[in-house]
């Protein structure tokens, strides 16, 4: 019987590493605030929002593409059940504000739940496809629902944060706790794990994963997410209508986010910063921004398969091979258990389970969050 229980522990160096990683994002979303500030108009005001909530979707999206590998094409869908959710409660009941966005959470925390319980036998573009499906589902119905939604004819918000700046900085909170709890979730035992499902999913559940209960939160908590950004979307627009959220919607965030990169923090907030500079700047040329993101995702695609923000995978390649070679003990305990994973008699604790998994994340780092 195979026993350990050391648990694997990070150095200072790469705990300094990501404070300070996670201390220039919060930097950067708080130079966005006060350069809004400087400029103070119902333009930059704008612009800044639309950059904030697209951030959140972002966000969600990347949840599930680093985590779990997977694709989803609805979350404009969910986006827009969180903003009508909202609209209709305060509108029809007054409830408060706080209110009203838990309860958009929770609408798209069970619209996460409905959809991913059907759907998570499927992979790769099938699961694409199944979202897809959901995401036009969704639209018809907020063509077609007149009495909730207003129809095509759309439906007015609540007009009480219409460019406040207040408003602005509460959004970008939001983003920024929603990037360093994920980040810490990273670094927890079931974000690993979750990483190491999406690593090598045959060896996670050999280790003993719950493969499809990690796939479902991740689902589940990537549609919270959305449908918070619809709950903001309400509280700063001054009209809202089906086609905010439809299928090109919901390309526009996928878009962003494969020309952002795979790393979870920077992804995020390069493919937002493209899209709301974007959307602003040719208001009043429909549809442009859309071919825009569509050309420069051709162009990454075929020259920056990483992403922007991949440009420098190269390099930490290198120094991560040249980490590896300073420790070899961890990979090569990682090699034995692999040997031994089918061996009849032979069990494992959590401790080296926990270390299993950590080597398996550790061997594709290019392929989780960042």
């Amino acid at each position: 019987m195979v026993s350990s229980k050391i648990q694997p522990r990070r150095n200072l160096g790469s705990k300094l590493k990501e404070l300070g990683a996670d201390s220039l994002v919060v930097a950067m979303l708080l130079g966005v605030f006060l350069v809004t500030v400087s400029r103070h108009t119902g333009f930059s005001v704008n612009v800044a929002t639309t950059f904030a909530i697209f951030l959140m979707l972002a966000i969600g999206l990347q949840l599930l593409l680093g985590f779990s590998n997977q694709a989803s094409l609805a979350q404009a869908a969910v986006y827009g059940l969180g903003t009508y959710v909202s609209i209709y409660l305060e509108v029809h009941f007054g409830v408060p504000p706080l209110v009203a966005l838990f309860a958009s959470i929770a609408a798209g925390a069970l619209c996460g739940l409905v959809v991913a319980l059907p759907l998570l036998r499927l992979r790769e573009h099938f699961l694409a496809m199944g979202t897809l499906a959901f995401q036009v589902m969704l639209s018809t119905g907020f063509d077609h629902l007149n009495g909730l939604t207003g129809g095509v004819n759309g439906e007015v918000a609540p007009l009480a944060h219409l460019n406040s700046l207040s408003m602005l900085l509460l959004i970008l909170g939001v983003d920024a706790a929603a990037i360093l709890g994920v980040r810490f979730f990273r670094q927890s035992a079931p974000g690993r794990k979750i990483l190491a499902v999406k690593t090598d999913e045959t060896m996670a559940m050999s280790l003993g994963v719950n493969v499809k209960a990690f796939r479902l939160v991740a689902v589940v908590v990537s549609f919270a997410l959305a449908s918070a950004a619809g709950f903001f979307f309400s509280e700063t627009a001054a009209f809202v209508a089906p086609d905010d959220f439809n299928l090109a919607v919901s390309l526009a965030i996928l878009a962003s986010v494969i020309v952002g990169g795979k790393s979870l923090t920077w992804s995020a907030l390069v493919g937002a910063g493209v899209y709301s500079l974007l959307t602003g700047y040719t208001t009043n040329l429909p549809g442009l921004s859309v071919l825009i993101l569509g050309i420069a995702l051709i162009v990454i695609l075929g020259y920056l398969p990483q992403g922007v923000t991949g440009v420098y995978s190269p390099t930490m390649e290198a120094l991560l091979k040249l980490r590896q070679k300073r420790g070899p003990d961890q990979e090569d305990s990682f090699t034995r258990l692999q040997g031994n994973a089918d061996t009849p008699g032979i069990r494992f604790d959590e401790g080296q389970i926990e270390k299993s998994i950590d080597s398996m994340v550790a061997a594709k780092p290019t392929e989780g969050i960042q």
